[in-house]
């Protein structure tokens, strides 16, 4: 009996842990969407604000260097929120959407699920699938275009602040 209790023990861990790992990696894809949706406003504001004033005082060096690069941060910022995706490599688990929806039914899906619950290290490699696939395919893209992206709005200020000390 002390065994049995044991082993329940180990599987709450396993799900607090696993639970744990999943709204960490959810909360961190999050983030940097609201990061990015934050860049897009900002570098959207600069490229149309320097479009203005190059309409206006017909300086295309200074404003147009400052809205070719916010332009361009915008573009990558928005490919941050819905980066490009190369799932061949995905190992299919029962939680991910487009497994889900592969099935013909519910109860085809709950049957499989109830299978797979059933046997803990099918379990453990299911969620764990999961968790790497929200890292390997969405984690880690958004931070890299984001950070991208920054990076080409901060240039685009160095480059056009250096373009107006030398004029």
């Amino acid at each position: 009996m002390e065994n049995n209790n044991s082993n329940e023990m180990d599987n709450s861990s396993i799900i607090r842990m696993t639970a744990a790992i999943m709204n960490k990696s959810v909360q961190s894809v999050r983030h940097f969407d609201s990061q990015a949706n934050i860049l897009i406003g900002i570098s959207m504001a600069i490229f149309a604000f320097s479009a203005t004033q190059i309409k206006s005082s017909g300086d295309n060096t200074v404003f147009g260097i400052l809205a070719f690069f916010a332009g361009l941060s915008a573009i990558v910022s928005i490919y941050s929120i819905y980066p490009p995706r190369n799932n061949k490599n995905k190992e299919h688990n029962l939680i991910s959407n487009g497994n889900i929806v592969n099935f013909d039914s519910s109860e085809e899906y709950a049957n499989k699920l109830l299978e797979t619950l059933k046997d803990r290290d099918k379990t453990v490699k299911n969620v764990a699938s999961y968790i790497f696939g929200i890292y390997k395919f969405y984690y880690t893209p958004k931070r890299k275009l984001f950070l991208l992206a920054r990076n080409i709005l901060v240039l685009g200020i160095i480059a056009s602040s250096i373009a107006l000390v030398l004029k």
